[in-house]
């Protein structure tokens, strides 16, 4: 299973991320975090890479399906998914 995180600030999506870690059929594939401090927390306190500076630039790349893209905290689905 592929996985693409965009965005860590919901309050269950940390847990996620380190599930998809420990999980030897998932691929984490792509993260991004648009908030600077949540950004920096995350990679100070779980070592994320984030691959993309934009939510558009990781529904542009060529990520393959990913089955879940997962954590845009208050994300307006049509609006994001729709703004390819």
């Amino acid at each position: 299973m592929n996985i693409a995180f965009a965005g860590f600030r919901h309050s269950h999506i940390t847990g996620i991320y380190k599930a998809a870690l420990r999980t030897a059929d998932v691929s984490i594939i792509g993260c991004y975090e648009g908030e600077p401090q949540a950004r920096r927390a995350m990679e100070e306190s779980l070592g994320i890479l984030f691959n993309y500076q934009t939510y558009k630039e990781l529904l542009a790349d060529d990520l393959g399906d990913p089955e879940m893209l997962g954590g845009w905290h208050r994300i307006d689905h049509k609006k994001k998914v729709g703004d390819k």
